[in-house]
Order: structure tokens, then C-alpha cells, then sequence
């Protein structure tokens, strides 16, 4: 394959287009473009198409160039800084009725994961091609593809190592994120000490448990606040904050808008 060049003169995104429960994107940043620390609260899977960056994630520090892969959970933090060369980026989310669907047989696709290979690069050169092309078939190509890219993904961020203890620790988490729900009490249910469930989660997750029911907390609050009427106060409550100050802070350090900013721009 020819590597592409990559324009300036484009425009920062294009047109977006939904195909089977994935919105597709493509989005052109300048040279040395500083994207601050943040999340999403879709899954989703990006393809380098063109240039590159360099991305921090966790305690983990990669550069990512043209033909990687790189697929996020939802509400998984990331910050990323554009080679002088700029970049550009297919960015496929994945809607939660179908990402509900390739979850039913278990926790898949709850990893970051980051793909450099030649099959990969292959099948998002073209991913990329067929979301530039609008003919008849493009649809059912865009989705098939998108479908082999997360299975792909899915294979690379798995750990078939992982204890049956672990995966219900973070199950456990998911359904109680809302609860005080400490350390030790976790630890003590599935007869695992404190301190190696710690380091075995934050080996998996490149975070602590805080960490992951924080993002969890953050992303049910964006989905409350796209709808109408929802009360702040009582929002805080619900998922587990101290009060609505504290839901305020930490909603911002996440997502850089105060909650009731976030709800005026949705």
C-alpha cells in the first residue's frame, strides 16, 4: 500500500454517516494540535489515516502513525498531541444497542487496545475508502469491515489469563457503580486479598477501581443529561456523589464543562 499524504488544506471533519449501529467521522487536525485530556461516551474505534500522534492513556504513553488502530471503551481517558506533520482520523463509535449485543456473551470489548499490523492496516485503509465512497454497496462494506476491525480488537485486548475473579470484579463494579461499594468488601466477596485485586485491576484497566466506577458514574450522567428535565441535585445522588457540588467537580475534570454547560450543548 501507498502511504497517503495528508492536506492542511481539508476541512477540520466531514459529514458524518450511520451505518448499523456505528457513526463513522473523519476529523483533520494542524501540526502539533494539543488534545487535552478527555473521554467519550461511546465505545469507539479510531484508524490513522494520515501523520499521526502521540497519546497518553493511563500511565501508558504511545505514538500512534499512519495504518494503527487504536479501540476505546467508553469513558476510557485519554490525551493525544499531533506530529508536526498534523493527522488525520476515521473514527467509527459504536452505539450501545450494538455494542449491548456483542457484549451478550460476555465482558468483550471492555479494553483499550492498539493494532500495528498488516491485517489491520489493510482493513482500515479499507474502512477509509469505503466511507469516502457513497455507490450502492459502501453501506454493507462499511459494516462488515467495522465488524472484522472490533473483532480484531476485541482478540487484542482480551487477556485469556484473566481469572474468573477478576472479570466479576469488574462486573460488580458496573452494576454497583452507584454504591460505596470499598475496596476491601470487594476483595472479601470474591476471596482475594486487597492488594493483589488492586494490582490486577490496574494492570487490566491502567487505572484504579476509583477510577473506573468514577468513569462509569460520568458516563451515565452525560446519557441523564441529554434528557429533558433531568434534576441536577438529585442526578448527583442517584450515581453515588457526596452532593451536586461534588458531582460538578468531578464532571468537569472529565469532560471540561460543568454538567449544566454539558446539557446546554447537547
Amino acid at each position: 500500500m501507498t502511504k497517503p499524504a495528508f492536506h492542511r488544506e481539508q476541512p477540520a471533519h466531514s459529514p458524518v454517516r450511520r451505518v448499523g449501529g456505528l457513526i463513522l467521522q473523519t476529523y483533520r487536525y494542524g501540526p502539533d494540535r494539543v488534545v487535552p485530556r478527555h473521554d467519550h461516551s461511546l465505545a469507539y474505534f479510531t484508524f490513522v489515516a494520515a501523520g499521526g500522534f502521540d497519546e497518553a492513556m493511563g500511565t501508558t504513553t504511545r505514538s500512534c502513525t499512519w495504518g494503527h488502530l487504536v479501540f476505546y471503551p467508553e469513558g476510557e481517558e485519554h490525551a493525544n498531541r499531533f506530529h508536526r506533520g498534523g493527522g488525520e482520523v476515521l473514527r467509527v463509535d459504536v452505539e450501545p444497542a450494538l455494542l449491548a449485543r456483542l457484549r451478550e456473551h460476555g465482558p468483550l470489548l471492555t479494553r483499550p487496545a492498539v493494532l500495528t499490523d498488516a491485517p489491520a492496516s489493510s482493513l482500515g485503509s479499507r474502512l477509509h475508502r469505503e466511507f469516502l465512497s457513497y455507490d450502492p454497496g459502501s453501506e454493507l462494506a462499511i459494516e462488515g469491515l467495522s465488524l472484522e476491525l472490533l473483532s480484531l480488537t476485541q482478540r487484542a485486548g482480551s487477556s485469556p489469563a484473566s481469572p474468573a475473579w477478576l472479570l466479576h470484579a469488574e462486573e460488580s463494579l458496573r452494576a454497583r457503580y452507584a454504591e460505596p461499594v470499598s475496596l476491601k468488601t470487594l476483595a472479601d466477596e470474591i476471596g482475594i486479598h486487597p492488594s493483589h485485586l488492586a494490582r490486577a485491576f490496574r494492570a487490566r484497566h491502567g487505572c484504579t477501581m476509583g477510577e473506573f466506577v468514577r468513569r462509569i458514574r460520568i458516563q451515565h450522567a452525560r446519557a441523564r443529561l441529554r434528557q429533558r428535565g433531568t434534576d441536577l441535585a438529585a442526578l448527583a445522588v442517584e450515581l453515588g456523589f457526596a452532593d451536586q457540588s461534588h458531582f460538578g467537580r468531578v464532571f468537569k475534570r472529565c469532560t471540561g464543562l460543568t454538567p449544566a454547560a454539558y446539557r446546554r450543548s447537547s
